[in-house]
């Protein structure tokens, strides 16, 4: 028979591979759990980004129909010096204008000085 102190070495290191299978499994429990914590605030994080980011979208929209909103065009339009048009300077396109000669130009000319003098 084995020495006491030779059988307790044996003993001891026999169970060595089951301790450390025990503490690598423990281990990878705690990591897996910190991984998943982890994972779960980031994703909390993320969430709470595509929040601010859809509410920042919402309001640049908003912003942007304010700005195409006929009265802020209007003003802009003021602003920038347009005016509107007179009546007298609106002309209707409707058919094309018939070309005039070039002496016709001399003709009315001289029809509306003799008008004149005449009067």
């Amino acid at each position: 028979m084995k020495p006491a102190h030779e059988r307790d070495a044996a003993g001891s290191l026999g169970g060595l591979p089951l301790l450390l299978a025990a503490t690598f499994w423990v281990f990878a429990m705690v990591w897996q759990k910190v991984e998943a914590t982890s994972l779960g605030y980031r994703v909390t994080s993320a969430l709470a980004q595509v929040d601010l980011l859809e509410g920042r979208v919402g309001e640049l929209q908003t912003k942007l129909e304010r700005l195409r909103s006929p009265n802020a065009l209007a003003e802009r339009a003021y602003v920038e010096g347009l005016r509107p048009l007179d009546l007298e300077a609106l002309r209707v396109m409707d058919a094309p204008a018939e070309p005039r000669p070039f002496f016709s130009r001399f003709h009315l000319l001289a029809w509306s000085s003799a008008s004149r003098s005449h009067s």
